[in-house]
């Protein structure tokens, strides 16, 4: 699995620019393309198996189970061979979606594959140890929205509004009566930025009042974008950039989740037929 691309900034005030909001992750420089993996199978015949057996079973478990938003198959890695596991990680890539989750234990990273819906979740303690390793192939991982969830509040504390604010107070009650109705599954509640005429003093309000949560994301399938859980319970923070990292939209969520950061049940699908398709390749020498 390699270095996780998010690095931790601090959501409060002063700590997000005017044109861009909430600064929390580092966007990449370009996109990572897959390329079928070059295993020396005809070397090592008992390597080139046991990756097949993990793939296979994988693949077996979610033709079982099916697309799905909230419930996770999930394949065990703790218990492999180092070479192994390494193989394996070159046979999943990596895909579109980073997620950087953080609690009072410490922080879970989770890294979508090249294969669309199929999660690598590594979480490690201080010492660096691997206390999970596992693959999570849904839609997203479920403890994603768990984790977001349980970094929130129904009530913010209140928050001086800066000289300057004009509309902010208004965008806040708007997000707290969103917040208090949203339910899982439901549509999302959008809140544009970027066609509001909002102030500098304005946004510093914002961020200061939605205060920072527990979870970040970052999405390359449309463009860039940074989605930043807050304190509110479901709002979001979603901020798309074009290729000169250039903030396009500047929007706030009320969702259990942003459809961005979701796998689709179609990309659900092709993952399927491409995994099948490795396998062959892999198992054919």
């Amino acid at each position: 699995m390699k270095e996780f691309p998010i690095p931790v900034v601090t959501l409060g005030p002063g700590s997000q620019t005017v044109e861009a909001g909430p600064e929390c992750l580092e966007m990449p420089t370009d996109m990572n393309v897959y390329r079928v993996p070059q295993l020396d199978i005809e070397s090592d015949a008992v390597l080139s198996k046991a990756v097949c057996a993990q793939l296979g079973e994988l693949l077996e478990r979610m033709r079982r189970h099916g697309y799905s938003r909230t419930q996770a198959v999930r394949l065990d890695l703790l218990g492999l061979e180092l070479e192994t596991l390494d193989a394996l990680s070159d046979a999943f890539g990596e895909g579109e979606v980073s997620v950087l989750l953080q609690d009072d234990d410490g922080e879970t990273r989770i890294q979508e594959t090249a294969f669309a819906g199929v999660w690598r979740v590594l979480r490690q303690d201080a010492d660096g140890t691997r206390i999970e390793d596992a693959i999570e192939a849904c839609a997203i991982p479920p403890r994603v929205i768990r984790m977001a969830r349980a970094g929130t509040t129904g009530e913010l504390p209140e928050t001086a509004l800066p000289e300057g604010a004009m509309n902010s107070p208004a965008v806040l009650s708007e997000l707290k009566s969103a917040s208090a109705a949203s339910a899982d599954g439901a549509p999302a509640h959008v809140i544009n930025l970027t066609l509001l005429p909002l102030t500098p003093p304005d946004l510093q309000f914002l961020g200061a009042s939605l205060g920072a949560g527990t979870a970040k994301l970052l999405s390359r399938g449309y463009g860039k974008c940074r989605i930043t859980s807050t304190a509110l319970r479901d709002t979001w923070w979603v901020q798309y950039f074009n290729g000169m990292d250039k903030l396009i939209l500047n929007t706030l969520e009320v969702v259990d989740i942003p459809e961005v950061a979701l796998a689709a049940e179609e990309d659900w699908r092709d993952s399927l037929e491409r995994m099948h398709d490795l396998i062959g390749v892999l198992s054919a020498h």
